[in-house]
Parts: C-alpha cells; structure tokens; sequence
C-alpha cells in the first residue's frame, strides 16, 4: 500500500513537472521552410569519409557554403535555435571565434539554461584570449 501510494505520488509529480516545464518558456513554432534549410545544410556534403578526406581549403568553403544556407534560414525564422546553434559550430570549425561568440550570445538568449552552450561560449573567449570573461 506504501509503495503503490509513493508511486501514485512520483507519477503526479512527474506530470506537474512536465506540464509546468512546457509552459515556463514561450514554445516557438518554428518556420517549415527555415526548418528545410537548416536540414540541408546539414546534410551538404556530410560524410565522414569525405570530411576526413577534403583537404582543409575544400572543407572550409564546404562550411561557408552551409553558413550561406544557415543565414538565409535564420533571416527567415531569427528565433530557430537549431540553426543558430548549427551557424556557431560552423563557425567554430572555421576558427572565427569572435564571430561564434556572438552567434552563441543570441542562443543563449534563446535557451538560457543550456549549461553546455555557457561552456562552449567559454571555451571560445579562452581561444580569444579572454580569460577573464571566460
């Protein structure tokens, strides 16, 4: 009886939880064109065996051909985290760190608790040389 009324009370918990966490923030609904851009970007030319292949100049303009289809994405919907937070990975592999430190500041206001975003944007003022915001 014990046990069926903790687990009666865990599954409520869980339930109010879940509800309470879909309302805090605002659900965006995101753009299905900007949606379709952003998964062609990704897909442009993603292999393994190609990227471990292309010599550095081929890969670089590979990945300043996505950053053209992931603007062209974020112009249409500037609130799609997915393609915000794709724009600071490219840039990040491209080594513009000051460019990708303020990609990641617009999705961080996005998602303001992703710890693992706050981390990444630390890293990237350490390879600039800030350490102190870092």
């Amino acid at each position: 009886m014990y046990l069926n009324r903790m687990k009666r009370l865990s599954i409520s918990f869980c339930v109010v939880l879940f509800f309470s966490c879909q309302f805090c923030y605002a659900q965006h609904t995101v753009n299905p064109e900007a949606k379709k851009l952003t998964d062609s970007a990704q897909m442009l030319g993603e292999t393994r065996w190609a990227l471990k292949h292309m010599p550095r100049v081929t890969r670089d303009s590979l990945y300043r051909m996505k950053l053209t289809v992931l603007n062209k994405a974020i112009h249409i919907d500037g609130d799609y985290f997915e393609a915000i937070y794709y724009k600071f990975i490219l840039l990040d592999q491209l080594k513009d760190d000051r460019g990708a430190l303020v990609v990641a500041k617009r999705a961080l206001q996005l998602k303001p608790n992703a710890s693992w975003l706050k981390y990444s944007i630390g890293l990237a003022y350490d390879r600039i040389g800030d350490s102190v915001a870092a």
